[in-house]
């Protein structure tokens, strides 16, 4: 309703739009650009096939980033975690840490000995929740109504499932990861002690109400407004060049206590594997 009266309107110059990536709204969005309205995109970028600018983050070097920083802390059986493969900056995130494993030496679980793992909770795997306690600094912040407790639930119970547990998680946005983090503590897991985690936003930054205890890649929100509003006035005022603009801002790493570096055995390997999740 808001695209279509937005192309009605004859009093809006343009629009900054943070796109749902699942609304079926491709054709309302193309229309809007037909009428001649200009758009900038914020994080997601436009449907395929439209043409407009867009400012996000450099999605890929920031997972690598996050994936280095567990590597160089000594962890090899790494998995990243995500509730979906749409929206493309998580296709991103997980292109990133991929990137990071190969180049590490890492590929998928099972080939030559190395180790690389990608769990995916879908939405219907997350309706429903969780029954198991929370734990940890995050458990009375979250809303046990939430859709994300059937995510995570579901989530920890596919690595718990790995044998040998992993000993760090790459998740691709902090809500999940708060999640895994309680329900991991809920049953006796202890971050980081037992298990690392590693977390995309920065969300604690804006929402007091969160500990700020996630390491995690810090995006640039700000950044996006700033930037989002020069690009839309420069259109606007005639300023820009035809050919789409496209600014992507880095996420650097905060580091605060989610992480930990884990002892090893079997040298020799080229990189070697953990001993036990108890010796870290």
């Amino acid at each position: 309703m808001y695209l279509v009266d937005l192309r009605r309107s004859q009093n809006i110059n343009g629009a900054i739009i943070w796109r749902d990536v699942y609304a079926e709204d491709s054709d309302a969005i193309a229309m809007v650009q037909a009428h001649g309205v200009p758009m900038v995109f914020v994080d997601s970028t436009a449907p395929d096939g439209l043409q407009t600018d867009h400012v996000g983050t450099a999605n890929i070097a920031a997972a690598k980033r996050c994936v280095k920083h567990l590597l160089e802390q000594g962890h090899r059986r790494i998995v990243c975690v995500s509730d979906t493969d749409i929206p493309r900056p998580l296709t991103e995130r997980v292109k990133g840490y991929w990137s990071a494993m190969r180049q590490a030496g890492f590929g998928m679980a099972g080939q030559n000995g190395l180790f690389g793992q990608y769990i995916v909770s879908s939405a219907g795997e997350g309706e429903g929740i969780g029954v198991d306690p929370l734990g940890g600094v995050y458990a009375r912040s979250l809303d046990r109504d939430s859709f994300y407790s059937g995510l995570a639930h579901n989530v920890v119970e596919q690595i718990l499932q790995i044998d040998p547990l992993p000993t760090a998680l790459f998740v691709t946005y902090d809500v999940l990861a708060y999640w895994i983090w309680a329900v991991l503590e809920g049953r006796n897991i202890r971050v980081p002690q037992h298990m690392s985690i590693v977390g995309f936003d920065w969300r604690a930054q804006w929402d007091r109400s969160l500990a700020d205890e996630l390491d995690t890649a810090a995006q640039d929100f700000e950044g996006f407004g700033h930037h989002s509003v020069a690009l839309l006035l420069d259109r606007i005022n005639g300023e820009a060049p035809p050919n789409p603009r496209h600014v992507l801002l880095d996420a650097p790493l905060v580091k605060r206590s989610s992480t930990h570096p884990i002892h090893f055995a079997r040298p020799g390997l080229g990189l070697s594997a953990p001993v036990q999740n108890n010796e870290v």
